[in-house]
């Protein structure tokens, strides 16, 4: 049977409730790495919730993509301008954790290894016997035939290079957000908060 493929007049948020445009799809990236973070922190020993957390992130990562990708040529049609390049090439040289993420994403979405535009790509899990700066725990590590590098720092700074992304392509305005949900773990840790907090940096 072919598949059917159809745009529909009705609103995405019909079927996604509260992600409607790039921005929500951002938050929606950024909880999912902030789950993920949280699981390293939290429950080092744990394989299964680190692993499909990092999975959740590198899906929600390639579908921002799409998002943007979108977005980004409703913007030139309705100035009458043709797209100018490739999407995909913009991202690739803008934000260089992306690629992983999204041969990560279709590789769970197809049952089978991709490797489109992370070439010789591979996580791996990793016992870490820990310091004095960080406790023992698994850790995922990627690599590309070459030395590992913690998926942890990949990911710490996903958010902030999509954002500046996103503006110069003039598809969000302003200085990166404290996504709401944010603002309210931080309230219940800590009590009320201004709503100007930003996320703590490295």
């Amino acid at each position: 049977m072919a598949r059917r493929s159809s745009q529909s007049k009705h609103p995405s948020t019909r079927h996604t409730v509260l992600v409607g445009d790039v921005k929500t799809m951002w938050e929606k990236m950024y909880w999912d790495i902030d789950i993920f973070l949280e699981i390293q922190r939290s429950y080092p020993t744990e394989d299964q919730p680190l692993v499909y957390a990092a999975l959740n992130a590198c899906v929600s990562a390639w579908s921002l993509e799409q998002w943007a990708e979108q977005a980004w040529k409703r913007e030139y049609r309705s100035n009458r301008k043709s797209v100018p390049c490739e999407f995909r090439e913009l991202v690739s040289q803008k934000i260089p954790a992306q690629d992983l993420c999204c041969d990560i994403a279709n590789t769970a979405k197809h049952a089978a290894h991709r490797e489109e535009r992370w070439p010789n790509g591979e996580l791996t899990l990793k016992w870490n016997d820990g310091d004095e700066a960080s406790p023992p725990g698994l850790m995922l590590l990627r690599s590309e035939g070459n030395n590992p590098t913690l998926l942890h720092s990949d990911f710490f700074d996903l958010p902030r290079d999509w954002w500046n992304f996103l503006r110069e392509q003039k598809l969000v305005s302003g200085d990166q957000p404290t996504p709401k949900w944010w603002q309210k773990k931080i309230s219940r840790i800590f009590g009320e908060v201004s709503k100007t907090l930003t996320p703590p940096s490295k």
